[in-house]
């Protein structure tokens, strides 16, 4: 009996590693891929792309993470590496000319009603990490190296037959265009896919695709 369980312990053991080794390949791989394309982009392009790891780091599982940072120190010989790993420990960290697009996940009770509200993917909006919201109106909600931004409606501009808001304060702005409808949600709303697009008052330019929901 004890026998069989010692079997049953080590092959136990030898699935886990085994499972863990081919995670860890598959991510090196990616890494590889990735790295290979950005090393292929011009400047502007790849703090784009830098800016997308991080957030695509900041909103995936804990083991993930670990393993792409690891992959990055590994085989990185860019800057997209000291970006990410700048953003390891918490999304508030960023260099000084970087817009970096974190999330927030409560939404003040005061906007009830008509709103959007998007996220970098379906994941991660039904584990309710947002990257912004608006109250399709006065205000949107953005956060920006990990804290939550208030804007106000600024201006708007007709993009095919939508009609595209601006919001904005004294620092940074932001608006979502490009918006594509997937269909509708359990809840009456309806889902896109959209690009979302944050500006500062220094220049600096941020694009993200994005995946949401709206209605009333």
């Amino acid at each position: 009996m004890k026998a069989k369980f010692l079997i049953i312990l080590i092959l136990t053991t030898i699935i886990s590693f085994g499972q863990k080794k081919k995670t860890a390949n598959t991510i090196d791989q990616q890494v590889i891929a990735y790295l290979n394309k950005f090393e292929k982009l011009d400047k502007y392009q790849q703090r784009i792309e830098a800016n997308k790891l991080v957030a695509f780091l900041n909103n995936t599982d804990p083991k993930t993470k670990g393993l792409w940072l690891l992959a990055l120190q590994k085989y990185d010989k860019t800057s997209v590496k000291k970006k990410a790993e700048a953003n390891e420990s918490s999304e508030t960290k960023s260099d000084s000319n970087a817009i970096i697009v974190s999330t927030f996940s409560s939404i003040p009770s005061d906007f009830e009603g008509c709103s959007h509200v998007f996220s970098i993917n379906k994941e991660a909006l039904k584990a309710e990490k947002f990257v912004y919201f608006d109250d399709m109106g006065t205000t949107a909600i953005i956060a920006i190296n990990g804290e939550s931004i208030i804007l106000k409606k600024h201006s708007s501009f007709i993009e095919g037959e939508d009609e595209i808001m601006i919001y904005s304060n004294e620092v940074f702005s932001a608006y979502v265009h490009l918006k594509k409808y997937l269909g509708d949600s359990s809840n009456e709303s309806q889902i896109y896919t959209a690009e979302l697009v944050v500006k500062d008052k220094k220049g600096n330019v941020v694009k993200a695709k994005i995946y949401g929901e709206g209605g009333c």
